[in-house]
């Protein structure tokens, strides 16, 4: 015999009372459920002649159940009322009064509805509704205002238990009733009701998306309340000027009299403070459904407005009967609310937040189902504006509240992890990201274990807490999210990676679109983690794995497509994810990401346009780092192509188009034609000039501040420069107006150009010193985020700042500017950032070495002078095999190696310099005349720089003799 402590032993959980209450009531529900479904199938309900309660007039019912004073005394009061309706339906049924057990039904699944008993309340409105379409059968003059509530309340209940199509099906046919019964008799009853179900209606549709329709309804209810308001006003005021409606007044005005006379018509005789209160309250009601219509239109201050009017009404309604304390704490949250609250103090937003929250506390206690969510979301709000007032004491508390509200009110764990996932983005706006990782792994760790089942148990007994395939997954990306906002980016890669082998294994067992598209969705969203965490190579893989699945789809699919957002979110994130990679595959993912855009663009301009445009500008970046310009300008002409012809009237158009120009006018001149850049450049800056000064938006000033800056550029290339300085000046102004304070290295790129154009004007050199140095001092201090080039810039403008240093004569310190440059270039180069790529960085080190060898030579370091102007020499020599354009820097490093030869003299290399210097310059003259010109004015302009002209003086190097015939200043 076997012992009994072989035997598990089982631990029995005693219920709370609350779920023993509701169990038992719940089983009162189901049995009068059953009876009536007997008594419906065995006969009908029998025909009665209304009562003398039904041949009163029709008065409206209150929908929301007072609790009373606590929630054991509002059980019992049901269970009463349910074991009498009981009793009833256990006697002989064709005894029964089915009107008075209708509304005795009605009664009874309002006060279900408030002990959130809705799947209950919702059993007893749908046999409300029935026994009232039968008796509606029989006299449909009496019973039709009682079906209409009936279906109304019946469409609420089936919201509350998410059954929004049975809702929307009810609520359709009450309001279709309602405005018949209105159109029969205009009574200010039953248009009161109608405004009820409007809003009733406005529920049920705005759920569905359509706020047009939304915005439609409630105002069609405001204008029926008004009406109603301004019949009863009216009367009263008729009432008060004529002492008895029996008296004569001659002298009146018949037809004014007659007037008068009409208005009591529409005025039922039952009218009275009861209905004006219900009347106030569907006025309120509607006035609210209005505020979040005017809110989804963007009309802000007017949906304030209009909340505010809906509090007010509540307010005083709340002053008889706190049944409307719900409302007005709503109304509290609303405009609390991130979109509400917008222009308006925070002071105020943190009131109505405290209020809300306040209130919710109290209706928690005795409906926790439905108020609880609403607290938390108003919990939520609170902390969010208290963050915001800097009260982190507060934020905490309210925050630690607001989890404790969820783990108190889920005891379901799917309903659990969907909260702790809702609270983690909550908690990282309110920026405490660790514990909102934390929140989220723990939905995540939930998750998994719903998401596997047991198989010893049959398939009817899973577990109705089990959750679908992409759940799991999907809450994966959720916690990469988060983990990327606390800086923990390899553990965001890893957990994305693993949603991504989940979906990977789902669409390898499934051959439905969906499978494939899920992981298409995971591999986009791994692309921005790898991206975040700087593997761009591999993001941009990635990238190209998912666009890959979303083109066979939208390619197998067509028009019946409907994942364009998701797409197109792949290829923004590929897009840039090759911009900043470094392996030259990066070109054909990036060609791969405009083919599918040129692709959508036909059906999907709207979505896809900009990020065409920004993709192109991409692509010549991306040529541009590999050095291949003239497929950059082949990439620019497609750009203005796509923007359109000139004229363009639109100004964030323009920016488009002078943004591309800009980069083609310097593309062109990298190449090496100088006309047509500057010709370019002339078009886009008289486009921008056609724009009046209120019609230059943002974009539009950037834009122009660039194309300016360019323009100042070429000329000061082409020896003209009071035209750079008209040029510099206005871009310097457009810099200042339009860029934000952030980007202030960009300022200082603008005053370095300025002291560029002022060194090359006699006399101004004092002014290029201050500008020079100014541009040094706003890169030493920046506080500009790190995007591309910000790290370059302060270099860069150390090497003009140096020059200028030089020509005033201080040689040490510009010396030790100039050093300070190369050393920041050589660190660039070294550290390899795709921030900066060195393809770009590579020119301007260039430009900083040769200013060191000049240095370097002023110094008497002839050897390390000639040692940094060979490294100069050999990085243009390789850089004008593409990018022509640099030819004029070539010279003059030439020019400047001859110089050292010749101060050692080495009269053999220093000739082979000049030589080398003058085949090109001769050939290249022959070739390209232009920018043979170019080079000579530039050689000219270094050799009469008061720095060269002192150094080759003390040198002895160069002089006439070794030069040969001297060179004219050429005219362009």
């Amino acid at each position: 015999m076997e012992s009994s402590t072989d035997a598990p032993s089982l631990a029995f959980i005693q219920p709370s009372i609350d779920v023993v209450n509701t169990l038992y009531l719940h089983h009162q529900v189901e049995t009068i459920s059953n009876s009536l479904a007997e008594i419906s199938v065995s006969q009908t309900f029998a025909n009665e002649e209304p009562n003398e309660n039904y041949l009163l007039p029709f008065k409206t019912v209150i929908s929301a159940y007072n609790m009373g004073p606590s929630l054991e005394d509002a059980h019992r009061e049901v269970v009463a009322k349910t074991l009498e309706i009981i009793r009833l339906l256990k006697g002989d049924s064709a005894d029964l009064s089915v009107q008075d057990g209708a509304w005795e039904m009605v009664n009874l699944a309002i006060k279900l509805y408030g002990l959130e008993m809705y799947s209950d309340a919702e059993a007893m409105g749908y046999w409300t509704v029935t026994m009232y379409r039968a008796l509606v059968a029989v006299n449909p003059t009496v019973y039709t205002p009682y079906l209409t509530l009936s279906l109304r309340n019946l469409s609420r209940y089936r919201a509350q238990i998410k059954d929004n199509e049975g809702a929307a099906a009810v609520v359709n046919e009450c309001l279709d009733l309602q405005r018949r019964l209105v159109d029969q008799n205009p009574t200010l009853e039953g248009r009161s009701q109608l405004v009820n179900t409007l809003c009733e209606y406005w529920s049920v549709i705005t759920k569905q998306g359509d706020t047009k329709k939304g915005m439609e309804i409630a105002e069609e209810a405001i204008g029926i309340a008004d009406s109603i308001r301004a019949e009863i006003e009216m009367w009263e005021a008729w009432l008060a000027s004529s002492p008895s409606p029996r008296l004569q007044f001659p002298d009146a005005n018949p037809v004014e009299f007659e007037e008068a006379r009409s208005i009591e018509t529409p005025i039922h005789s039952n009218w009275d403070a009861d209905e004006t209160m219900w009347l106030e309250y569907n006025t309120a009601r509607a006035l609210c459904c209005l505020a979040f219509s005017l809110q989804d239109h963007d009309r802000l201050d007017d949906a304030y407005e209009t909340q505010l009017h809906s509090l007010a009404i509540y307010q005083a309604l709340a002053e008889k009967d706190d049944t409307f304390m719900e409302n007005i704490a709503a109304s509290y949250a609303h405009l609390s609310s991130p979109d509400m609250r917008k222009g308006h103090p925070n002071d105020q937003s943190l009131v109505y937040a405290e209020r809300a929250v306040e209130i919710y506390r109290v209706k928690k206690q005795t409906q926790p189902l439905r108020h609880s969510i609403w607290l938390l979301e108003s919990l939520w709000d609170y902390a969010t504006l208290l963050q915001e007032a800097g009260r982190a004491d507060d934020v905490l508390r309210v925050s630690t509240e607001a989890l404790e509200l969820i783990r108190e009110t889920n005891k379901n764990r799917k309903l659990l992890a969907d909260a702790l996932q809702t609270s983690s983005a909550k908690l990282r706006n309110l920026k405490q990201n660790d514990t909102a990782v934390v929140l989220s792994t723990e939905a995540v760790s939930i998750y998994r274990t719903l998401s596997v089942s047991d198989p010893s148990l049959p398939q009817s007994s899973a577990s109705v807490d089990s959750v679908g395939p992409t759940v799991v997954p999907d809450a994966l990306m959720d916690l990469a999210h988060e983990l990327i906002v606390a800086g923990k980016l390899d553990d965001a890669v890893v957990a994305c990676r693993e949603a991504v082998d989940i979906y990977r294994g789902q669409s390898e067992e499934a051959d439905a679109s969906g499978a494939a598209l899920n992981l298409a969705r995971s591999l986009s969203y791994l692309c921005y983690c790898t991206w975040t965490a700087k593997d761009y190579d591999s993001a941009a893989k990635i990238g190209n794995d998912a666009i890959r699945i979303y083109r066979d789809r939208f390619v197998a699919l067509g028009t019946e497509f409907k994942d364009v957002a998701n797409y197109v979110a792949a290829l923004r994130r590929t897009a840039i994810s090759s911009y900043f990679a470094s392996d030259t595959r990066a070109l054909v993912i990036n060609a791969a990401v405009i083919e599918d855009l040129q692709m959508l663009i036909v059906d999907h301009k709207e979505a896809v346009g900009k990020l065409l445009m920004a993709t192109l500008h991409d692509r010549d970046f991306l040529l541009g780092k590999h050095r291949r310009p003239r497929e950059c300008i082949w990439v620019n002409e497609q750009m203005l192509k796509l923007i359109g012809p000139l004229p363009i009237t639109d100004p964030d158009v323009a920016a488009n188009y002078i943004t591309a120009a800009d980069s083609y006018s310097v593309n062109l001149y990298d190449v090496g034609r100088v006309k047509d850049s500057l010709q370019a450049m002339e078009r886009a800056i008289e486009l921008g000039r056609s724009f009046s000064d209120d019609a230059v938006t943002k974009d539009l000033g950037c834009a122009m501040a660039q194309a300016y800056a360019t323009q100042a550029a070429h000329w000061n290339n082409f020896g003209r420069y009071v035209e750079a300085e008209d040029m510099i000046k206005l871009s310097l102004d457009a810099t200042r107006v339009h860029f934000t304070p952030v980007d202030d290295t960009i300022l200082a790129c603008r005053y370095r150009c300025y002291a560029v154009t002022l060194r090359s004007i006699p006399g101004r050199l004092e002014e290029a010193l201050e500008l020079g140095e100014k541009a040094v001092v706003l890169c030493r201090g920046s506080t500009s985020a790190p995007v591309m080039f910000t790290d370059a810039r302060l270099p860069y403008t150390l090497e003009s700042y140096a020059a200028s240093v030089a020509d005033s004569g201080d040689i040490l310190r510009a010396l030790s500017i100039v050093q300070e440059s190369v050393e920041r270039y050589r660190k660039l180069r070294i550290a390899n950032d795709p921030l900066i790529p060195w393809s770009y960085a590579e020119p301007i080190y260039a430009e900083a070495l040769s200013l060191l060898g000049s240095c370097l030579m002023a110094d008497g370091d002839q050897e390390g002078a000639y040692e940094v102007l060979i490294e100069c020499e050999t990085i243009y020599r390789d850089l004008i095999v593409s990018f022509p354009g640099y030819f004029a820097d070539y010279m003059k490093c030439l020019d400047l190696l001859a110089v050292n030869r010749d101060a050692l003299g080495l009269d053999d290399q220093m000739k082979g310099f000049l030589q080398d210097q003058r085949d090109r310059q001769q050939a290249m003259e022959v070739f390209n005349p232009e920018l043979g010109k170019v080079a000579r004015l530039n050689l000219e302009q270094l050799r009469r720089s008061p720095f060269q002209m002192r150094l080759r003086t003390s040198l002895k190097a160069l002089d006439d003799e070794s030069l040969g015939s001297g060179l004219k200043l050429p005219t362009i």
